[in-house]
């Protein structure tokens, strides 16, 4: 007698397909952990690897029968394609797209081969903005987890935390796709009205607002009588205000001890503080950093954790960062983290309390530890992803 998931049963294997950089390779391990617990192994390449294509043709050839889907870190799975098709539609596996970053910057890439994918996306309010937002059909479950527990972690440890330097690290460009804050400003006074003065009302609404995503507060806008805002104008002030906030922080936090990596920095930060800054690091130069600071700055507009996030809870670093709906979900101010508001004017102050005591910075890697560590942390994103493709597979089988 068939059960349910007979249809997906011999089905266990997943390919992830990146870029091959550090975060993906991190976000593989942390995939492949989150999903052999409920049984399905995954595989991982790189599609810039030289044998990325000899892999690929063995994998499909050896084990096409056992493939469930293609899971690609962002778009980077539209990089395998013949003649115009995708690879998902050449084998007929289903292709799931698990989003780093705000779905406004990736309008650009889509195509109609992308019809009926499954984007896994950060948070339940960027998969709404897919929905509305997107001129194709996929589908679109929200990733409402962080990342699994690590069995095999380390707990923070007090001599090892004393050994790092005390200092913040603070792995922030202050460019966008090449573009300065500046550059950026110009771009929306070069704006037509009314979709500048739009623009800007919604920089102004969003700017040091932290708990309700931007996007959303241009909706809000819109229901109380804006006009929609353009989609490439929603890009701007979304770039605007992740830059804006940046160099806040770097100022509000620069006559600390603090290292900042920037591919970019203004002339009068360069010129008054110049031994603070170091050339842009690579993302393989990053990493192994985060494990010799004690303190990790990190900002980020979006509704979700970003890896800098991640990172300062894997090395048992202090997190200094702006909240979002999904860190206050599990972290708690002064507590586990250090929670960033961008109307007050004492972070400095605060953050130098714990530069002088040690022991209590400790005590907040301790307790962030006590979070993350735990298996109720991570709230079950891989089985609702898995859940939603086996009824998938079972409904065509």
């Amino acid at each position: 007698m068939k059960t349910e998931r007979d249809a997906s049963s011999k089905r266990k294997l997943i390919l992830f397909i990146h870029g091959g950089n550090p975060i993906d390779t991190e976000t593989a391990t942390l995939a492949r952990r989150g999903f052999a617990e409920h049984g399905y192994e995954l595989e991982d390449l790189s599609v810039l690897a030289p044998d990325a294509a000899d892999r690929l043709h063995s994998l499909l050839r050896e084990r096409g029968q056992e493939l469930f889907f293609f899971y690609s870190s962002n778009f980077w799975a539209i990089n395998i394609h013949n003649n115009g098709r995708l690879l998902h539609t050449l084998t007929g596996v289903p292709l799931v797209i698990l989003m780093h970053d705000h779905p406004v910057y990736f309008l650009h890439q889509l195509s109609p081969s992308l019809d009926g994918a499954l984007i896994f996306a950060p948070s339940s309010d960027l998969a709404e903005f897919i929905t509305k937002h997107y001129p194709i059909a996929v589908k679109t479950i929200a990733n409402t987890g962080v990342f699994p527990p690590d069995k095999n972690a380390k707990p923070p440890d007090l001599d090892q935390f004393l050994a790092r330097k005390n200092m913040l690290l603070c792995p922030m460009n202050l460019t966008v796709h090449a573009r300065t804050a500046d550059d950026i400003w110009q771009g929306i006074t070069a704006l037509p009205e009314p979709r500048q003065a739009r623009t800007m009302r919604l920089i102004e609404a969003g700017l040091t607002e932290c708990f309700t995503p931007l996007h959303v507060i241009s909706e809000n806008l819109a229901a109380a009588g804006d006009p929609e805002i353009e989609i490439e104008d929603l890009a701007l002030a979304f770039n605007y205000v992740k830059l804006w906030r940046r160099r806040w922080l770097i100022e509000a936090l620069i006559d600390l001890p603090i290292c900042v990596t920037s591919d970019y920095v203004p002339i009068e930060l360069e010129r008054k503080h110049s031994g603070k800054f170091r050339k842009p690091l690579t993302m393989t130069e990053t990493l192994p950093l985060y494990g010799k600071y004690r303190f990790v700055v990190n900002s980020s507009p979006m509704n979700a954790i970003h890896d800098r996030v991640t990172q300062a809870l894997i090395n048992n670093a202090v997190c200094i960062t702006d909240p979002n709906p999904t860190i206050a979900r599990y972290f708690r101010d002064d507590r586990e983290m250090v929670f960033v508001d961008y109307g007050r004017t004492d972070l400095a102050e605060r953050i130098a309390r714990l530069i002088e005591n040690p022991e209590r910075a400790f005590e907040m890697t301790v307790q962030s530890y006590a979070v993350w560590s735990q298996p109720g942390f991570y709230q079950g994103s891989y089985r609702d992803l898995l859940d939603t493709m086996e009824d998938q597979l079972n409904s065509t089988a």
